[in-house]
């Protein structure tokens, strides 16, 4: 938020018109309502995983950092599908996003 500066205008049009402001999924947890839980120890406990989240995981904890093609490639899952999966992951904890496109996993998932 930078007033007088033309670069920031479309973002402050948007915070002005009631946009919300997230930086990272707890905000977005936080505005729908959704308490993130932890378990007894602190730990956010383990997500349940579908069997294509699971290949995904398996595959950034062997891999590292991978781009979204080489994840659809790898894991035989097409990129339009890949997507909305990456974003479940990214929500459950389990992933973050770089820069160009590319994922890496965040913990290890059991």
């Amino acid at each position: 938020y930078n007033p007088g500066i033309a670069s920031g205008e479309g973002c402050n049009n948007l915070l002005k018109s009631g946009a919300y402001p997230v930086d990272c999924v707890e905000d977005i947890l936080l505005y729908y309502g959704i308490e993130k839980k932890e378990s007894e120890n602190g730990e956010s406990p383990n997500p349940s995983l579908t069997a294509e989240e699971r290949k995904i995981i398996d595959f950034l904890l062997q891999e590292g950092e991978s781009h979204v093609e080489n994840l659809s490639r790898a894991c035989e899952i097409p990129v339009f599908l890949l997507g909305g999966i990456l974003t479940g992951l990214e929500v459950k904890g389990c992933i973050v996003r770089a820069a160009g496109n590319r994922y890496t996993a965040v913990k290890h998932i059991k």
